[in-house]
């Protein structure tokens, strides 16, 4: 027994290595190996047979590992991804798109043409065969039309929409 023993303590180095390996939180590889040491050690104790110290103690460590790692994550502050919420741009735009389709057809059909296509306001009424003035003053009227469903005030800019 007390060849085991002695045996545990010269393995100590390898044992502390691979736990440094496995140990997750960065904190913990100490504990792991101190908590593997004393349970191989327990059993020894008790007079248990242990063939090959060595791989034994090295499985312990490796299945006492794998039993500690966390099975679920609780999502806090601290383990959200580092990237902006996608959700609150679509719901924006949604919103925006909604506004829109409220708008009376003639209206809408400008917005379209602006969103899809950003021509200048002259090729716009050319290609709508209205006046210039006319193509103007249906945008103006819908752009306030689209503040006020959306509830934006008048000197607010329009991309505070989606965010910054």
């Amino acid at each position: 027994m007390r060849n085991d023993e002695e045996l545990l303590t010269v393995l100590m180095p390898d044992l502390w290595r691979l736990a440094r390996i496995l140990a997750i939180p960065p904190q913990e590889p100490e504990d792991l190996a101190q908590d593997v040491l004393l349970r191989v050690w327990t059993r020894i104790k008790e007079g248990a047979e242990i063939e090959a110290l060595r791989p034994y103690l090295m499985t312990a460590l490796r299945n006492h590992a794998r039993r500690r790692q966390p099975r679920s994550i609780t999502l806090d502050e601290s383990t959200l991804p580092p990237t902006e919420a996608e959700a609150p741009r679509r719901i924006a735009c949604a919103e925006v798109l909604a506004a829109i389709d409220a708008l009376p057809p003639r209206d809408a059909v400008l917005f379209r043409r602006i969103i899809r296509d950003a021509p200048a306001l002259s090729d716009l009424a050319l290609d709508l065969r209205l006046p210039l003035g006319t193509v103007q003053s249906r945008l103006c009227r819908a752009r306030g039309r689209l503040r006020r469903d959306l509830g934006i005030a008048a000197g607010q800019a329009t991309d505070q929409l989606i965010g910054d």
